[in-house]
């Protein structure tokens, strides 16, 4: 093609993207018009509900005409969106991430989160809608009184017995406050990734009884890893690397997450856009569970799968559609045409890495520094050059939870990556065997940008017999 004809597509192709983005624009004014309308009424009928079940009981004729609206309402939500997402939050409420505002002197939002709040209740994930039975089951289970030890464990057992089942509560939820937003988390990283596992669990067990596709509980999680200090991350990514008290499929999961967000930091992502990058990484096999003629969707079909869970989500926003590509193209070679994106990119390297270098019962182990070489040799064809020199530059020579062996005879892991230029190939360790072959009683952290002790990488079998033992 002559350079006037590629300038004429190119052209072409810019005012295409053009007319799509102003389309898009407008579909999403139009139904975040609607849904904050829809979204207004279902919530004023649901604390109006719920306030005249202390006044009358269900069974009072009374409540037929507000069950009915509610049902209907709640219908109507669903016919526009799909599954609706009802969030608490303090005084505020959201219906799939919009806002429903009540004016400055109205106090639905106030009363109905304290409905809810006194069960431990901050969101509820409606994957149906209901009928005038479940409605009424709904209103009376809330408007008893919370147990006082488990007060939404307790509620969500209520609801089944009520026949409510496909109402999933969610806990409470808070605001970050500004000063929350600029430090990093450096404690309670445990618990972060703890919560990130729960969060990708509940998905996948979601997926397989059913249920819709829920990411709000998976994106506060990895927010919650994101905001952890790399030296935190870099501990528990050491941890997760060993770990064989969670499932394969969410140890590897928190583990791609965790290296995802660690290259998108390195790039310099915003926050929003790294708790965009969580989300993905953390849906990123959720194509797995998805069943195609009744059987589980294949390797080759999984992502193809995880994207048309995002596509039968109704609406439309640039997050979704970066969630649909990040889940279809995440297994694409760099120089595939087109090129695959950014999200897609950085999912290639982590999910590889943690592939080559995952623990399998009587399989082989690739060593980190192995795995590191290999994806190296490959760059610039299955992976972007820029990203996965970030990585390298991160991880440094010996990455988290590689296991190395010191010349006074001492058996070290690795958990950090590379602190600074200096330390590429020194990094923090933990001893996890001592000289005469036995397990330090207490922990004990070798720091070899400060001792010259020389090293080497333990081989494959070495690290296999000791597991072994």
């Amino acid at each position: 093609m002559s350079e006037a004809g590629a300038g004429l597509v190119e052209q072409a192709q810019d005012t295409l993207a053009q007319a799509l983005g102003s389309a898009r624009a407008a579909e999403n004014r139009e139904l975040a018009s609607r849904v904050r309308e829809a979204g207004d009424r279902f919530v004023r009928i649901l604390s109006g509900t719920l306030g005249m079940s202390k006044i009358h009981d269900l069974r009072n004729r009374a409540f037929d005409s507000p069950v009915h609206e509610l049902e209907g309402s709640l219908r109507s939500l669903y016919e526009l969106l799909g599954p609706v997402h009802l969030v608490l939050v303090e005084d505020q409420v959201y219906v799939n991430d919009i806002r429903i505002r009540f004016g400055p002197h109205s106090d639905f939002g106030a009363r109905l989160c304290e409905q809810w709040n006194r069960h431990r209740v901050g969101g509820l994930f409606f994957h149906r809608p209901l009928n005038a039975n479940q409605v009424r089951g709904l209103i009376a289970c809330v408007a008893g009184d919370p147990d006082p030890e488990r007060p939404r464990t307790r509620l969500q057992g209520w609801l089944a017995e009520a026949g409510v089942e496909s109402v999933q509560l969610e806990p409470l939820y808070r605001f970050r406050t500004a000063y929350e937003g600029d430090r990093r988390l450096t404690a309670d990283a445990a618990t972060a990734f703890e919560t990130s596992a729960r969060a990708v669990g509940a998905v996948w067990d979601d997926l397989a009884s059913g249920r819709s596709l829920n990411a709000l509980p998976v994106r506060k999680a990895m927010t919650d890893v994101a905001d952890m200090t790399a030296e935190a991350r870099d501990r528990e990514m050491a941890d997760v690397a060993h770990d064989t008290t969670r499932t394969p499929m969410t140890r590897h999961t928190v583990q791609v997450a965790t290296l995802a967000l660690l290259i998108g930091r390195e790039l310099g992502l915003s926050d929003q856009a790294l708790s965009d990058l969580g989300v993905c990484a953390g849906l990123h096999d959720a194509g797995y569970f998805v069943r195609h003629h009744g059987e589980p969707a294949s390797f080759e079909l999984h992502a193809s799968a995880g994207a048309r869970l995002m596509l039968v989500q109704r609406g439309f926003h640039e997050a979704r559609v970066r969630r649909m590509l990040a889940l279809l193209e995440h297994h694409h070679p760099c120089n595939s045409v087109p090129r695959p994106s950014l999200f897609a990119r950085i999912l290639k390297i982590a999910d590889d890495y943690d592939t080559l270098t995952r623990h399998r019962p009587g399989g082989a182990l690739m060593l980190p520094t192995a795995a590191i070489e290999r994806m190296y040799a490959a760059r610039g064809g299955l992976y972007d050059r820029h990203l996965l020199q970030l990585f390298v530059n991160r991880v440094g020579a010996y990455p988290p939870g590689s296991l190395l062996a010191l010349t006074d005879g001492r058996w070290v892991v690795v958990i950090s990556g590379a602190r600074s230029e200096a330390t590429f190939d020194r990094p923090l360790c933990l001893v996890v065997r001592t000289a005469d072959g036995r397990k330090p009683p207490i922990e004990v952290e070798v720091d070899l940008a400060r001792e010259a002790l020389f090293l080497r990488v333990l081989r494959a079998d070495e690290v296999l017999e000791a597991a072994a033992e």
